[in-house]
């Protein structure tokens, strides 16, 4: 291999734990969202309007959770990418 090749590899390798490492990350600050998402629903004892605060609260943390659901479907197929690039030998 040149020496031109060993730091392409390298790279690549780098890259992707970088990118599994902010998956897990991203994973870590959707979950703080989501929960966070249902504060909002302690502003009726002043505004009323609960339904609303209730329904606003849900679809956030609805739309927080399918981000948290892509990242744990990701990593593991990312996981098995390294494995099996390693294994080839091109990573």
């Amino acid at each position: 291999m040149s020496l031109k090749i060993k730091r392409y590899v390298v790279t690549v390798i780098l890259g992707l734990f970088l990118l599994i490492q902010a998956s897990c990350q991203a994973e870590i600050v959707y979950e703080a969202i989501t929960m966070l998402s249902f504060v909002p629903i302690l502003f009726t004892v002043w505004f009323g309007g609960a339904g609303v605060f209730l329904t606003t609260s849900c679809l956030a943390a609805l739309l927080d959770i399918a981000f948290v659901m892509v990242q744990r479907y990701n990593r593991p197929r990312l996981l098995r990418l390294i494995q099996k690039q390693s294994k080839r030998g091109t990573i």
